[in-house]
């Protein structure tokens, strides 16, 4: 009887676990154009950032994940965090996390240059990619990166 008790107890411990388990996302975004003070940094190129990331939900499930945004100044100093903000995630569709949205949701003005990262926590496992675009003078560069889940 002790047995089965115990087995019950570890069967429910181990599910409790796993219903709670959560899967985390650190996606880098760059966005708006550089004023004199990135460059004399050795911060950033000159030009025109922009960020797009894709997070795709390919479960069966319609699941809601959570994000918030941080950005970073220069000489080491932390910038705002802002709130979580819940993002629904319908089955095999892509969500779009752009600059545009990125400013709303730290209420500052679009084209301001800021730097930092998106943090995304979801009950299921995703796919996240980041796209990332520079325009400088008449020169447009892009790069693709997957952004793995965190352990």
């Amino acid at each position: 009887m002790k047995r089965l008790i115990l087995g019950i107890i570890l069967i429910l411990v181990a599910s409790s676990a796993f219903a709670q388990q959560q899967f985390l996302y650190s996606a880098k975004f760059i966005c708006g154009r550089t004023s004199a003070a990135e460059p004399a940094a050795f911060a950033f190129a000159p030009g025109a950032y922009f960020t797009s990331i894709n997070v795709k939900n390919f479960s069966n499930t319609n699941i809601t994940v959570q994000k918030r945004f941080s950005i970073g100044h220069f000489d080491e100093v932390p910038g705002q965090l802002s709130a979580f903000f819940a993002m629904p995630a319908p089955p095999s569709r892509t969500e779009e996390i752009e600059c545009r949205s990125i400013y709303a949701h730290l209420n500052m003005p679009v084209g301001t240059f800021i730097e930092g990262y998106v943090e995304i926590r979801s009950p299921l496992e995703l796919d996240v990619e980041g796209i990332y675009t520079l325009q400088s003078g008449t020169s447009v560069a892009m790069h693709m990166e997957r952004v793995p889940k965190r352990p």
